[in-house]
């Protein structure tokens, strides 16, 4: 079940890429259900490069207060919030599954939504902690 999350969380990113110190931060936050301040404080003393490579990554840009750093996370997590909606979405997932007409057609998005209901709901609440 939290493949959906992993992928929501990539959406997000496709869609939109970050810096990887908000990367960083929103990850420890969301892995640590902690303090966003406190996730941002260690995502800033992380010194290991990382790696470049990925188009969903930005440039670092290293952010110039916690306050801005907080702000990014925050914006990021309502990205992967929205994709993670989307995709709970038997609308919204019916009209991207038309894009392929090859695609099996079953009740198998529904059977698959219900199941991630529970899912939303933790993943809604852990945003609600980090805002």
């Amino acid at each position: 079940m939290h493949r959906l999350g992993i992928f929501a969380f990539h959406k997000a990113l496709v869609d939109q890429p970050q810096d990887p110190l908000v990367v960083t931060a929103f990850s420890l936050a969301v892995h640590s259900g902690g303090s966003l301040l406190e996730s941002v404080e260690i995502a800033r003393r992380i010194s290991r490069p990382y790696q470049s490579s990925f188009p969903e990554l930005l440039e670092a840009q290293n952010p110039d207060s916690n306050n801005a750093l907080v702000h990014k996370t925050i914006n990021f997590a309502a990205l992967v919030k929205t994709a993670l909606c989307n995709m709970t979405d038997g609308c919204y997932v019916s009209k991207a599954m038309a894009k392929y007409p090859k695609a099996p057609s079953s009740d198998l998005v529904r059977i698959l939504f219900l199941q991630f209901i529970s899912l939303v709901l933790l993943h809604q609440l852990c945003f609600c902690l980090a805002t």
